[in-house]
C-alpha cells in the first residue's frame, strides 16, 4: 500500500534537495530518498489543517490509530471540528471530522476561547505541554496513510539518531495566502543534552538545529522517529519547535525540541474509541 506513497515522497523529497531541504545539509547526510526508504514502515506523515469556522491551525502529524492523529497542541484551536490531511505536498486532501480531542478542551487567558491553541506555547516544566490528539469521526478512506506501528517507550539519549518528518510552509509561514504551499521535510538529526531541559520534565528532549533555521511554519507536530541499528525505527515524539541562540543579534546555533509521546493518553483515546 506505501509503495506508491514512497514513490511520490521521493519525487517530493528530491525536489526538495535542490531547493535547500534541511535532509541535504551536508555532503554526507543521508539523502531525502533514504530517510523516506528508512521509515516506509514506521508510519506516513500527514500535512494537516486544523479548522473550525473562523479560525485555522496548520501542522504536521501522524496516525497513531486508524481514526486517532497526533500532533502539536499549538496548532489545535480549542473548538476545531474538522482536519484536512494530505501526505505529498502536491496530494489530493481529505477532509474529516473531529469528534474529540485530547487532552479535553481547556482555556484560560483572554480573547475568544474557541479560536485560541488547545495549548499556547509551554516552556519545558510543563508535563502536559504540547501535544494533542485528534479522535476523527471515521477513518481517511482516500488517503495512503499508515499508522505508527511501533512506539519507542524508553527516553532516548545523547547520542541516539532520530528522523523528523513533516510538512513545513514553502515560505515558513510569513505569507498567510501561501500557507497551502508545503514542502517534504526529511531530517536527521542527534540528540544532545538540552540545555532548557534543567526544569524537572522528563517528556521533553532536544535534537541539533536544522540548518538555517529550517524548522519553520507547518513542522509542528511532525513525527519524530527513533533509529537504531537492531531495531526498525520507531515513533518516539513529535517536534514542537526550534530554540535559537544569538550572540550581537547573529544566530550562533540553535535546537529542536520534541515533545515524547503521551502514551498513557494515547491509550486512553484508543479505549474512548471502544466505548
Amino acid at each position: 500500500m506505501l509503495q506508491p506513497l514512497l514513490h511520490r515522497l521521493f519525487l517530493s523529497c528530491c525536489l526538495c534537495t535542490l531547493t535547500g531541504c534541511a535532509a541535504s545539509s551536508t555532503p554526507d547526510a543521508p539523502s531525502p530518498a533514504i530517510l523516506a526508504q528508512a521509515i516506509r514502515t514506521a508510519g506516513t506523515p500527514l500535512a494537516l489543517q486544523v479548522a473550525l469556522p473562523g479560525a485555522r491551525g496548520h501542522g504536521s502529524g501522524i496516525l497513531v490509530h486508524p481514526r486517532i492523529i497526533l500532533t502539536a497542541g499549538h496548532i489545535v484551536p480549542i473548538n476545531a471540528t474538522s482536519v484536512t490531511a494530505f501526505t505529498t505536498p502536491e496530494g489530493a486532501p481529505e477532509i474529516v471530522r473531529i469528534d474529540r480531542i485530547f487532552p479535553a478542551r481547556a482555556f484560560s487567558g483572554i480573547g475568544d476561547p474557541a479560536s485560541r491553541p488547545l495549548r499556547d506555547w509551554s516552556m519545558p516544566g510543563d508535563k502536559n505541554d504540547d501535544w494533542a490528539l485528534l479522535v476523527l469521526s471515521a477513518p481517511f478512506t482516500s488517503l495512503d496513510a499508515a499508522p505508527a506501528e511501533t512506539f519507542a517507550t524508553a527516553p532516548p539519549t545523547p547520542g541516539d539518531a532520530v528522523i523528523i518528518a513533516g510538512f513545513p510552509m514553502a515560505d515558513g509561514g510569513r505569507d498567510a495566502s501561501r500557507h497551502s504551499e508545503r514542502i517534504a521535510l526529511f531530517h536527521k538529526s542527534d540528540i544532545i543534552p538540552g540545555t532548557k531541559s534543567s526544569h524537572p520534565n522528563d517528556q521533553l528532549f532536544f535534537g541539533r538545529g536544522m540548518p538555517h533555521g529550517q524548522g519553520h511554519s507547518g513542522a509542528s507536530g511532525s513525527p519524530v522517529f527513533l533509529c537504531t541499528d537492531n531495531a526498525p525505527p520507531a515513533l518516539i515524539g513529535i517536534y514542537i519547535g526550534e530554540i535559537g541562540y544569538h550572540f550581537l543579534g547573529a544566530r550562533t546555533r540553535s535546537e529542536m525540541m520534541f515533545r515524547r509521546l503521551p502514551l498513557e493518553a494515547i491509550r486512553d483515546a484508543i479505549d474512548s474509541l471502544r466505548q
